[in-house]
């Protein structure tokens, strides 16, 4: 901690948190909230998604080394466009030989096996509950609920894609508008004193 006694105006933190445990892990975040609200800029290097949400008030998501998309975490979650998403978990390997029966609903939009036992549903309502249910054979669903969009499916759709292109017209404005973003060059001057 002597090293930051100074309040320096940019704080370099890379990945602060790797090998901590819960509580120190919570300590290291304190610390960095308490170095953002004293106005130093902290630049964070993290892989854990719940990490860059919770002290980051603008997120840069890379992979393979290159920038793939940068905004706020409501952002970059709204671009995801998974408002409606259900999660399906089995108790058994057969998420595949329920797909069908699950993108037969009515309500489906998309309908992704993730997992041997696990299935991921989009829908059209908000409350497609009852519809999945009857579909559902009851004593081989262990969970079934609701996903709320995170920065960690984002990651993960990005690196599985490569790129943005195809995954909704949600992530293609996204990607636009962080090409305009970064087309500009930066601007110049002095660093916060």
């Amino acid at each position: 901690m002597r090293a930051v006694l100074h309040r320096p105006a940019i704080l370099f933190l890379d990945e602060p948190t790797t090998g901590l445990d819960p509580q120190a892990r919570r300590d290291v975040w304190a610390m960095v909230q308490g170095f953002r609200s004293r106005d130093t800029t902290v630049v964070l290097t993290t892989h854990y998604m719940e990490e860059a949400e919770q002290l980051s008030e603008r997120i840069l998501m890379m992979h393979q080394g290159k920038a793939l998309l940068e905004g706020t975490a409501a952002h970059l979650k709204a671009a995801l466009g998974q408002k409606d998403l259900y999660e399906v978990v089995l108790a058994d390997d057969g998420a595949a030989g329920l797909e069908a029966a699950l993108a037969a609903m009515p309500c489906a939009r998309a309908v992704k096996v993730l997992a041997p036992d696990t299935l991921t549903v989009e829908c059209e309502h908000p409350n497609p509950l009852g519809e999945m249910l009857a579909v559902l054979p009851g004593e081989r669903v262990r969970r079934l609920g609701r996903v709320t969009p995170s920065l960690e499916s984002l990651y993960l759709a990005l690196a599985q894609n490569g790129s943005l292109a195809g995954m909704g017209e949600g992530m293609d404005a996204a990607l636009e508008d962080f090409r305009l973003k970064h087309a500009t060059p930066p601007l110049s001057g002095d660093l916060p004193r």
